[in-house]
């Protein structure tokens, strides 16, 4: 008896099975005796688009992250731009959807348990810049290609090098620039794992590569190649600059998502329109 297995993953269509492709095509492996692998489309998945400029961000802490996103956003998205913030589960994205919306931000989110219509709307208020920030997993890495965006952010480093060229590659599209930032904490055995293959992708894209990140993952510069960088720090700094297009509102909240000891954190002076009420509230900046 003859069996065809045919694994198809349309990437104009936002489909939850996009996460478990991997599995499927494992199992399709074990379970047939000679297996033919048809691969439609360009091999080197793992090469980025040279248009984004991509910076990492190293962090001391896990819940440093929080403060970090929201220097990000004051510091990048401009008043008629849009930015999409990855997470690795979907209760991350309802979490941090929940963050920034108790601090104005106008958040929407896509993730594996969204049905078609609850993803349609949220495509469409983030398409119509009704609501600038988008939430999502790595079910919104592939096949959205929306004007506009200008700023991604890895704020749970994607698992594979493919995934991750998927998500910064939803900026700097059509011949715009973009813009991509990955939190990756310094301790975090998996996060060091990450790094080598995100440094892997940068130096093929010919991006300036940070010592600190050569460093973290024990890799030398080779003489004459490459080109140097500086990583961004977490943990220790003053919240971020003042973003263009933020707006004048009300302020303040009181909430660290990811539970860091109570009071400021030695170290860190308050922040200046931060995202947590520890570091100092937003102080009247938000975005809409």
């Amino acid at each position: 008896m003859t069996m065809a297995v045919l694994i198809c993953a349309d990437p104009t269509i936002l489909c939850p099975a996009l996460e478990d492709l991997q599995a499927v095509r494992q199992l399709a492996f074990d379970f047939l005796q000679r297996p033919i692998h048809v691969h439609i489309g360009e091999m080197n998945t793992a090469k980025a688009n040279t248009d984004v400029t991509q910076h990492v961000v190293l962090l001391d802490r896990p819940y440093d992250k929080d403060q970090k996103l929201d220097e990000m956003l004051l510091e990048h998205l401009g008043e008629d731009e849009l930015a999409i913030v990855f997470v690795s589960t979907k209760k991350s994205v309802e979490e941090i959807a929940r963050l920034l919306m108790r601090h104005s931000y106008g958040v929407t989110e896509i993730h594996g348990d969204k049905d078609q219509r609850e993803r349609d709307l949220a495509l469409r208020s983030f398409t119509n810049k009704e609501k600038r920030v988008m939430i999502a997993t790595d079910v919104a890495s592939r096949g959205l290609d929306i004007k506009g965006v200008k700023l991604v952010i890895n704020y749970d480093a994607a698992n594979t090098p493919e995934d991750y060229v998927h998500r910064i590659g939803r900026t700097g599209r059509a011949g715009e620039k973009g813009i991509s930032y990955t939190f990756l904490v310094r301790d975090d055995p998996t996060d060091v794992k990450k790094a080598k293959a995100i440094l892997d992708v940068m130096q093929t894209a010919d991006q300036a590569i940070p010592e600190e990140l050569r460093l973290l993952v024990g890799v030398k510069a080779s003489k004459g190649g490459g080109k140097g960088g500086k990583a961004h720090k977490g943990g220790g700094k003053n919240g971020g600059k003042s973003g263009k297009g933020s707006f004048k509102g009300k302020g303040g909240g009181n909430h660290a998502r990811s539970g860091p000891p109570p009071g400021p954190l030695a170290g860190v002076a308050p922040m200046q329109g931060g995202l947590m009420g520890g570091y100092g509230g937003r102080n009247g900046n938000y975005y809409r």
